[in-house]
């Protein structure tokens, strides 16, 4: 199921399914977040629910990045792991997603 908003950090992004091409980079795609207005679209047609969702947190971990400041050309790995560990657990905590977890804990 694709929720109608996430939490990234102290952003609420709007998640949008839509049928109008999705480009980036000239490319088009299933997914694209927009940082600025806080959106990320998903592709409503044509891919199945779980490439849907597998979308949805491919545009989170790029929200990741952007919000954690991770940059692959300057951070080693194991920097750019723990950003990422913290950003997601920051996600599955302040979204309700953790594993036991209920809405408001």
């Amino acid at each position: 199921m694709i929720p109608d908003s996430i939490k990234i950090g102290c952003y609420d992004y709007k998640i949008v399914e839509t049928d109008e091409p999705i480009i980036v980079e000239s490319k088009e795609c299933s997914g694209k977040i927009d940082y600025r207005n806080h959106i990320i679209k998903i592709k409503r047609s044509g891919i199945s629910q779980q490439a849907k969702e597998e979308t949805l947190w491919h545009e989170i971990i790029h929200g990741i990045f952007d919000y954690r400041s991770i940059n692959p050309a300057k951070n080693d790995e194991e920097t750019i792991v723990e950003e990422l560990a913290l950003g997601l657990y920051g996600i599955m905590k302040q979204n309700g997603l953790m594993p036991g977890q209920k809405v408001g804990d």
